[in-house]
């Protein structure tokens, strides 16, 4: 687990242009985040991944063996946020479950979803899109909700 909680060179390259270099320290403390983590939530970690502002780990649930997603960010506040959207939206399909959090780690249990296609390579399918739209504005978030 610790080889693929540890952050390599160029993924702690991206995050520095985000965060500026006090996030290098974050990525040390990561490896030990991850195995706490999964340890109080029952966890397996199998393999990782991330985008701008977080590290996604696919992880197996112990007793299940269900797969689910934890995700971090070294940004507390970009964890909250999505939390919130999340517990908001949650009665959209096409929003993903969240399953459990520690917001002030910035971390987010989700449920499984498979990897799909790169926002950028999508061709996009307009009534789909139009749908997922007109359920978000449906079903605003409320701020301060803690649904």
């Amino acid at each position: 687990m610790r080889e693929l909680s540890c952050v390599s060179p160029e993924v702690r390259d991206r995050l520095v242009v985000r965060f500026g270099t006090d996030v290098l320290g974050w990525c040390d403390e990561l490896p030990a985040l991850v195995h706490g983590l999964a340890a109080r939530w029952n966890l397996d970690v199998v393999a990782s991944g991330g985008g701008g502002t977080s590290r996604v780990f696919r992880c197996l649930r112990r007793d299940t063996g269900a797969s689910v997603w934890l995700k971090l960010t070294p940004e507390p506040l970009i964890a909250r946020e999505e939390a919130e959207a999340l517990r908001a939206w949650a009665d959209i399909p096409s929003v993903v479950t969240l399953l459990a959090a520690d917001l002030a780690a910035g971390a987010l249990l989700l449920e499984h979803v498979e990897p799909g296609v790169p926002v950028r390579q999508l061709a996009w399918n307009v009534p789909e899109v139009a749908a997922l739209l007109r359920d978000l504005r449906i079903s605003p978030p409320l701020r301060g909700s803690t649904r």
